[in-house]
């Protein structure tokens, strides 16, 4: 191996501000990941409430419209 000189700006060698940027990198994946996660789950909620409502609301038509015919 060769001598690399330290870097100016980071004062790590070449090797460690790569491997330290895949660890930055990595961690901002998984950040990514589940904030994802999340809206997703949010998401399945909200589509949940909505499904629910209308099942509900054509349960009471059908109810109402029942009751018209009885």
């Amino acid at each position: 191996m060769t001598y690399k000189p330290l870097s100016t700006v980071t004062g790590w060698c070449h090797v460690c501000a790569m491997e330290r940027r895949r660890e930055k990198i990595a961690a901002e994946v998984q950040d990514l990941k589940e904030e994802l996660e999340r809206e997703q789950a949010a998401e399945r909620g909200r589509q949940a409430l909505y499904s629910r409502r209308g099942r509900a609301k054509a349960k009471l038509k059908a109810l109402r419209a029942q009751d018209k015919r009885a």
